[in-house]
């Protein structure tokens, strides 16, 4: 009798802290709150072909012939490939599409000239993600995804959800951010691009 109360106390305990922690991210700011549960599919938006005045090394015209002959080999069975910040480098200079997946403060303080923020645990991370399908941008796009380095797996998660909606030419930058400012590269501060 006393393990049936014990239970039933558990359960209610649990059905409160959820309702709490749902409420606590509904009313968070932005930054604060984490993303409800997405829905991906490649078959949602399909791929559009590049408008003709893109040029050749835009993103949005999926990159160019050679942006597409220096990237590292990656079999199609796997949603990225990680690579190091020299090959990270030379993809960024060549056009790839680079994306940062860190919180939208870090993308302010600086990030990698051209990064788009997609902050992977903010709110509007999917909506992000579908605007990649709205701007015809396609599906072999070469991408290079970064965060914080070390231990930081959000490039990783964002990643996989790219992957998820067809896009497959990605790449981690694995050492991320603190490894481009190591570098002395360039680095730009503020909210946009």
């Amino acid at each position: 009798m006393r393990s049936k109360q014990v239970v039933g106390e558990a359960a209610l305990l649990a059905a409160v802290s959820i309702c709490l922690a749902g409420i606590y991210n509904l009313m968070a700011p932005k930054e604060r709150s984490l993303a409800w549960i997405g829905h991906y599919s490649a078959g949602d938006l399909q791929p559009q072909a590049a408008t003709p005045e893109a040029s050749a090394s835009s993103p949005t015209a999926g990159g160019s012939k050679y942006l597409r002959t220096i990237a590292p080999p990656k079999d199609p069975g796997l949603p990225y490939l990680e690579v190091a910040g020299d090959v990270a480098q030379r993809l960024q200079a060549a056009g790839a599409l680079i994306i940062d997946a860190r919180r939208s403060d870090a993308y302010e303080r600086g990030h990698i000239p051209g990064a788009r923020s997609i902050a992977i645990w903010e709110r509007d991370a999917d909506e992000k993600i579908g605007a990649l399908q709205k701007e015809a941008i396609p599906f072999e796009q070469v991408m290079v995804v970064y965060c914080s380095g070390g231990d930081c797996e959000d490039s990783k998660i964002l990643s996989e959800k790219l992957g998820m909606t067809g896009f497959y030419n990605i790449y981690v930058y694995k050492e991320g951010f603190p490894d481009w400012e190591r570098r002395g590269l360039p680095v730009h501060r503020g909210n946009t691009p």
